[in-house]
């Protein structure tokens, strides 16, 4: 057994608040990733997320080397 364990269980005995406060923190963290990591996360290729999109993968390398993709 590696050690690791689900989310879900590490956080099951969380109170209401501390559940609340992990929320807001991880939708802080979303806001201020670029796409590239946001597109990682989510374990896309370039060419899933530009079907997904509706644009050619060149489409999507080119946003994501832009400084204001957040």
């Amino acid at each position: 057994m590696s050690g690791r364990r689900p989310y879900s269980e590490l956080t099951e005995n969380y109170s209401p608040e501390r559940k609340a406060e992990v929320a807001a923190l991880v939708d802080e963290l979303r806001g201020e990733m670029t796409l590239a990591e946001l597109r990682k996360a989510r374990d896309l290729t370039q060419k899933e997320l530009a079907r997904e999109l509706d644009v050619e993968q060149p489409a999507v390398a080119k946003m994501e080397q832009r400084a204001d993709m957040y």
